[in-house]
């Protein structure tokens, strides 16, 4: 009787040997950000609990400019349960904030109608 031969395992490389791109390391290192504020403000592509990867001030620069309080409605991750402790909490800076952008958006959308 002949004896069967096990297959036998084959080491492959693995398909990840190659290092990431420089660009790819440098987009890792940025931090990462939640929109906090009102959906689609000032007609934004915009939505609440939106996470974004480094600044997005630059596609939003117009805006920004004209409202700069929206900037303070992207909090960093780590600040993400304090800051929406503060929107719940009545009367707090960041619920006005929100209100104040909400209201502001909502008339903005109105005059362009």
């Amino acid at each position: 009787m002949s004896e069967q031969e096990s297959p036998k395992a084959v080491n492959k490389p693995s398909a990840m040997t190659e290092s990431p791109s420089p660009e790819l390391l440098a987009r890792r290192k940025q931090t990462l950000t939640v929109y906090v504020g009102p959906d689609r403000p000032f007609g934004l592509p915009l939505r609440n609990s939106a996470v974004l990867r480094g600044e997005p001030f630059p596609q939003l620069a117009a805006v920004v400019e004209a409202n700069p309080d929206l900037k303070r409605l992207f909090v960093p991750i780590g600040k993400l349960a304090e800051t929406r402790r503060q929107l719940r909490e009545a009367g707090s800076g960041m619920q006005r904030l929100f209100q104040n952008i909400s209201e502001a958006s909502r008339k903005t959308r109105k005059a362009k109608e």
